[in-house]
C-alpha cells in the first residue's frame, strides 16, 4: 500500500512539474497513454527525465512544442530573452496532426541550421509522444536558413 501511495506522489509531481510548462492548456486537455509505460522518458541517459509519454492528440503535441519552447530546446528557439538577445527569434509552431505524422512551421532567425532544429524538435517530439511516425515541415521552403537560397548561397553575398 505505502509503494502505491508513494508512486502515485511521483507521478503527481511530474504532471505538476509538465503543468508549470504549459500554462495556457487547461489540465481537461492533457492525455496520457494507458498503453504507453509510466517510465519517464530521458532525453539523453542520466539526464532529467523529459516525462511520461502522452497519447497523439492535436493538444498533446502541443503541449511537447510548449515544453521544448520554454524549457528542453529553448536554446534554439526565440521564446527566452536569453535567446532574443543573441538576436534569436525562431519559432515553432504546430500546422496539424494527420494520423501518426505531425506538420510544423519554422519562422524567424535560428543559431542552428533550420535542418538541425527540425531534427531536434522531431526527435523531442517522438520520444515524448511514441505514436508519432514522423514530424515534418508544411512548406520546404521553412527550412531555407535565412539569407540562403534554395541552393545554400547567401542573398546578400558581396561581390568583390
Amino acid at each position: 500500500m505505502r509503494s502505491k501511495i508513494v508512486g502515485i506522489s511521483v507521478a503527481a509531481a511530474l504532471l505538476v512539474k509538465l503543468v508549470a510548462f504549459v500554462p495556457s492548456l487547461p489540465s481537461s486537455l492533457r492525455q496520457r497513454s494507458s498503453s504507453v509505460s509510466n517510465v519517464p522518458v530521458r532525453a539523453v541517459p542520466g539526464a532529467e527525465p523529459i516525462g511520461i509519454p502522452l497519447t497523439l492528440t492535436p493538444e498533446n503535441v502541443e503541449v511537447v512544442l510548449q515544453e521544448a519552447r520554454y524549457h528542453h530546446l529553448q536554446n534554439c528557439f526565440g521564446y527566452v530573452e536569453e535567446s532574443t538577445g543573441a538576436g534569436i527569434t525562431g519559432k515553432v509552431d504546430l500546422v496539424e496532426v494527420e494520423g501518426p505524422v505531425v506538420a510544423i512551421h519554422l519562422h524567424g532567425a535560428f543559431w542552428h541550421k533550420r535542418e538541425d532544429v527540425l531534427r531536434r524538435v522531431k526527435k523531442y517530439l517522438m520520444q515524448r509522444i511514441p505514436e508519432i511516425a514522423d514530424v515534418d515541415v508544411e512548406d520546404p521552403d521553412d527550412l531555407i536558413d535565412e539569407g540562403r537560397d534554395r541552393t545554400g548561397t547567401f542573398y546578400h553575398r558581396h561581390s568583390d
